[in-house]
């Protein structure tokens, strides 16, 4: 496990940290999205780069888009290259899905040194396909999808305060 902070406040005694932490395993959603085989279908397999085959495993994939249907969508479009481009797209694609990492914010909160509450929110899916940083990721999921499982945190806190000054 991997963990980067990526806000941290601090009141009086009380801090509340939010990271971004990298569970260090496979993302579930390759194994969802597609389908390995080992023959070439036109119009319908991606075939798997080079460098991510495994010596014995498949070489091609079926995902949930076609490169066909792809390449329509492209054409309608205008590009210059449809088939080439949708391809290319689809690799890119299947790429990051081979490489991510299952990730996650969590929120903690301390008081005098003392954790009160932990609470995970916002899984998120990380590799470095698409250019951004794991920090970076993490921060805009945090902008982007809000911060209730930091309110989560700070009931949880106020909570395990109740029960000790009981």
């Amino acid at each position: 496990m991997i963990t980067e902070t990526i806000k941290k406040h601090t009141l009086g005694s009380v801090t509340i940290t939010v990271d971004v932490v990298n569970f260090c395993q496979g993302s579930d959603w390759f194994n969802e999205l597609y389908t390995a085989t080992d023959e070439h279908q036109a119009g319908t397999t991606v075939q798997i780069p080079s460098d991510l085959q495994d010596r014995c495993g498949p070489k091609f994939v079926i995902g949930q888009y076609k490169p066909s249907e792809l390449a329509k969508s492209y054409a309608k479009q205008g590009r210059e290259n449809p088939s080439r481009e949708a391809y290319a797209s689809l690799q890119k694609e299947l790429r990051h899905y081979i490489e991510a990492q299952d990730c996650s914010l969590r929120c903690t909160i301390e008081k005098a040194g003392i954790e009160l509450a932990e609470t995970y929110g916002i899984s998120f899916e990380h590799s470095h396909v698409y250019g951004q940083d794991l920090e970076e990721l993490g921060a805009e999921m945090l902008k982007d999808y809000g911060m209730g499982f930091v309110s989560e945190a700070v009931a949880e806190a106020k909570a395990v305060l109740e029960r000790l000054a009981a």
